[in-house]
């Protein structure tokens, strides 16, 4: 299952204050009703904390507003009032007066707009975000019909003006010549309209005339012994399809560029066609140095290839049935650029289909198609198509995003002033630190993470602090491995740098070696999480009502063999403690599957309800399952295309722990049609997820409601996923409880197999998944592949206990596993743990110079399959017992903490084990 808990002392404090509530409404009963009406006193500075401050979205249009939050606490014990002030570009925007409770938070919201464009700065108190105002409307096509004109003669100006806006916008162009105003024309346009403007000028004097429109600029001479105008000349150009690759009945958009070279207005009828056969014609009116982009459509009606003709330009058609060519890994390189820089554009693609396939790739840089490619692949042959994007030059403000889309998948790239880069500077677990910035030129700036910069090129000096403000939570590292809390970096590029810190609350986090390093890869045994709660028992105690899950301590991570150097000693893998959280890990060993190459495999997840068959196997799938046929969440919106590639983009979510009450519990709901599996003796989903449990505060707030006597026993406090299927009479019906859904794990996404082989008891394939956690999902597919023979080989480590790095003196207490080897305690699953506090890493080596190689055709995958318990600090999702080593879990306790009819083993063996290696003995002075 999961995680999350609330402090004796947080409950004690909640009833203070509804004791307190009580004793005022009964001396308002008395009559002194000027004890409500008593102002609030204003609250000190220092007692107000700002988080989490957001806009949204990034980039609006002119006078259109974004969202900007910001959580506001009174971390003080007294009720009081504040003021919090907004500043945009560093100028009072509002102010807002907020009541708060002691311990109280409250989300403020507030609607920001400005007409003029670039980067605005959003700051409230210490925090800052930005956003980017681009504007309504977009000038292009500047055309001048005379390049030399005699004195007197006019000049025809041409300029182009397109709605970026979904609504009516007004338009006001503005002509100057030699920077002096000449015309404005003023009108409106309808979402997505265009209009060509024409300005006539007529100049009395010889000389050079520059034109500027918007940032659009040209140029014009005047002589008296100007030659007469050119009459109009047509030139055709840029003939493209879109797509180049069709099929049957599928229309086909044709674009040409024709431009008027002449210096006179001129009408050109412009001939489509199609095999030599006329397909159509569009008659164009251009000024003189005019051009447009005139459009047909022409729908195909079988496959073959045609040719396609305007003037004395050529291009062909393919029409094909339809390709079985899917397109995966978007990736946009780099992300912050100048203008004129070079951006690259990759996406990967895979044939998966019989015979040779082609597909039409389009390449959109805001919303506009400034690409397109075409590739052909054999059959299960894979390929990239590749594009090449110039930046282009920064419009206004210091930074301008661009969004990239190839065939619906999305990405961007950021045009940042030349000679700046961005500097982000973030902590992990995230947080507000604040730190010291040194500048190039040795000015010294506060500021609080999570921070980020446009900064000029130069040396920059970073100073963490070394612990939070109550000495908890203390530094660890950078992200590059270095231990000072200084570090100096060159920004000659966009750079992010994390300093890691102790405080959070999660599982053993597991590394890498990639040859030069650790890399980091998840937490792991994210339901080996002790305290989880089921439901309400008051009958338990008083303090604690409530009956706990076992959970389930394994887990089956995937590794990803790029990462994965193997050395002299094999492969090697580190599980550091980074959080203030207690470990006992019972078994590790390492699973290498060697498969077909034409197919995936993954593993499960895990669950204390699901039935041990459908746990910790590996399952082969075909390396492009299906998609759904439609999906939908509980809010009725189709999120089809979040789920229909392995892209980062995640279905919303909400997190149940924020419903209003016990009885009313808002789910994440997912609705599947799998479409027609009838006849499919094999179905599994393959699914990309994660969970986000919140924050430790709600989760307290949630369990407090719990202790109303009203909420009855067997009240589910944190209910479990339900997956449910469709009965003979179309009703919604859950599936066996041994084959529900699991949970995902937290902090990175994980791929993994849900067997849903024999659940279906009627030919309706549709699916149903609630969640009560914030469950968001990257991709779910459909595979009914027969499984194909695997190799599997497991290999033990070889396993070092030792100190990573000092903790704080709020770290966990009581006896631990000595330090050194701790091989023996790792082979088996037998309740005799290494049991670790923060700070502490577990060292593992796999031999893998006794494996077989793989036999031909096949290649390898490897797994790390782990058993680990965890528990929690009190307060910090910790509830029910003591932060100490005791006591310790066992794989037949019902559940943890356990009722005093159960213990650890006591039986020789257990003894033993607990007086030879738990030797390292932490007191609470330590």
């Amino acid at each position: 299952m999961a995680r999350k808990r609330l402090s004796r002392s947080a409950r004690i404090k909640l009833r203070t204050i509804l004791l307190l509530d009580l004793v005022i409404v009964a001396v308002a009963a008395g009559g002194y009703l000027y004890v409500a009406s008593l102002p609030w006193p204003p609250l000190p500075p220092e007692n107000v904390q700002l988080l989490d401050l957001q806009v949204n979205p990034h980039t609006t249009l002119a006078g259109q507003p974004v969202k900007v939050t910001v959580n506001v606490t009174n971390i003080g014990s007294v009720n009081g009032v504040c003021n919090v002030t907004l500043l945009l570009d560093g100028a009072v925007f509002e102010t807002r007066q907020l009541k708060l409770s002691a311990g109280e938070t409250r989300q403020l919201e507030f609607a920001v707009a400005s007409e003029e464009e670039g980067l605005h700065t959003v700051k409230i108190g210490d925090l800052e975000v930005a956003f980017t105002v681009t504007a309504t409307y977009v000038l292009s096509d500047l055309a001048i019909n005379r390049t030399e004109a005699s004195i007197g003669e006019p000049v025809g100006i041409t300029v182009k003006v397109a709605s970026r806006a979904e609504e009516p916008v007004s338009y006001a162009v503005t002509l100057y010549i030699n920077g002096s105003i000449v015309e404005t024309k003023k009108g409106q346009l309808a979402p997505g309209e265009s209009v060509t403007l024409l300005f006539e000028v007529v100049e009395q004097a010889e000389g050079t005339y520059t034109v500027k429109a918007g940032s659009l600029t040209g140029v014009f001479q005047v002589n008296p012994a100007a030659p007469p105008p050119k009459p109009a000349i047509f030139l055709y150009s840029n003939l493209t399809l879109d797509p180049e690759v069709s099929q049957p009945n599928e229309p086909v958009n044709i674009t040409v560029r024709v431009a008027n070279v002449g210096e006179t207005s001129g009408s050109q009828t412009v001939n489509l066609a199609v095999n030599g056969q006329a397909a159509g014609s569009k008659t164009v009116q251009l000024q003189g140095g005019e051009a447009a982009t005139v459009s047909f459509t022409y729908t195909p009606s079988a496959i073959g290839s045609y040719t396609i003709s305007v003037g004395n330009l050529t291009v062909t058609l393919t029409v094909q049935g339809p390709s079985s060519i899917v397109l995966t890994g978007l990736v946009v390189r780099p992300y912050e650029v100048w203008g004129g820089d070079t951006v690259t554009v990759i996406a990967k693609a895979l044939n998966n289909g019989s015979s040779t396939s082609s597909l039409a790739v389009k390449l959109k840089v805001d919303g506009t198609v400034v690409q397109t490619k075409s590739i052909t692949l054999a059959a299960g042959t894979e390929g990239t198509v590749e594009f090449a994007v110039t930046a282009p030059p920064l419009q206004a403000g210091d930074q301008q995003l661009h969004v990239v889309d190839v065939q619906g998948m999305q990405g961007g790239f950021k045009v940042v002033k030349n000679g700046y880069h961005t500097l982000s500077v973030a902590i992990t677990p995230n947080g507000d630190a604040k730190f010291t910035l040194i500048k190039s030129d040795g000015t010294r700036e506060e500021h609080v993470t999570f921070w980020s910069a446009l900064l000029p090129e130069g040396t920059y000096t970073v100073i963490m602090p070394q612990t939070d403000p109550t000495g908890r939570i203390t530094f660890v590292s950078w992200d590059d491995g270095s231990t000072s809390l200084s570090r100096t970096v060159t920004l000659n590029k966009a750079l992010s740098i994390t300093a890691t810190y102790t405080g959070g609350s999660s599982c053993p986090s597991l590394y890498v070696l990639n040859g030069t390093g650790y890399v980091y890869v998840a937490e792991i045994s994210n339901h080996g999480w002790l305290g989880y709660i089921k439901w309400k028992n008051a009958s338990r105690s008083e303090d604690v009502p409530f009956d706990f899950y076992r959970n389930n301590p394994w887990d089956y991570i995937p590794l990803d063999k790029s990462s994965l150097a193997v050395t002299d000693e094999g492969l090697k893998l580190l599980l550091l403690q980074r959080w203030n959280e207690i470990f006992y890990l019972d078994r590790a060993y390492l699973v290498v599957v060697d498969h077909p190459a034409d197919v995936a495999v993954y593993s499960t997840m895990v669950e204390e309800y699901l039935d041990p068959a459908y746990m910790g196997q590996i399952y082969t799938v075909s390396l492009n399952p299906a998609p759904p046929v439609s999906a939908y969440n509980e809010k009725g919106e189709n999120v089809l295309p979040q789920l229909s590639r392995i892209d980062g983009v995640f279905t919303p979510g909400i997190n149940g722990v924020q419903s209003p009450s016990w009885d009313n519990i808002t789910w994440n709901v997912l609705t599947l049609n799998l479409g027609n599996l009838t006849g499919a003796s094999h179905i599994k989903l393959v699914v990309r997820a994660v969970v986000d449990w919140g924050s430790a505060d709600d989760y307290g707030v949630w369990l407090s409601k719990f202790y109303d006597p009203a909420v009855p026993d067997g009240a589910e406090v944190t209910p479990p996923p339900v997956m449910e299927v469709k009965a003979a009479n179309g009703s919604w019906v859950p599936v066996p409880v041994g084959r529900q859904f699991p949970i995902p794990p937290d902090g990175v996404p994980r791929t993994f197999v849900v067997d849903l082989t024999g659940l279906f008891p009627t030919d309706d394939y549709a699916l149903r998944i609630s969640n009560y956690w914030n469950v968001t999902f990257d991709f779910i597919g459909v595979d009914t592949t027969s499984p194909q023979n695997v190799t599997i080989q497991t290999v033990n480590p070889q396993a070092y206990l030792y100190q990573e790095f000092e903790t704080g003196q709020y770290a966990a207490t009581g006896n631990f596993t000595r330090y050194g080897n701790v091989t023996q305690l790792l082979l088996e699953a037998d309740d005799e743990f290494v049991i670790g506090r923060q700070g502490d890493a577990v060292s593992l080596v796999f031999p893998t110079s006794s494996l077989e190689a793989p036999a031909s055709g096949m290649v390898r995958d490897y797994f790390f399959f782990v058993s680990c318990w965890f528990k929690d600090e009190n307060g910090n999702w910790g509830f029910g017992f003591g932060f100490t080593v005791d006591p310790l879990p066992f794989q037949n306790m019902t559940g943890f903490p356990y009722p005093p009819t159960e213990h650890y083993p006591d039986d020789a063996e257990h003894i033993a084990y607990l007086a030879e290696w738990n030797t390292r003995i932490i007191s609470p002075s330590e």
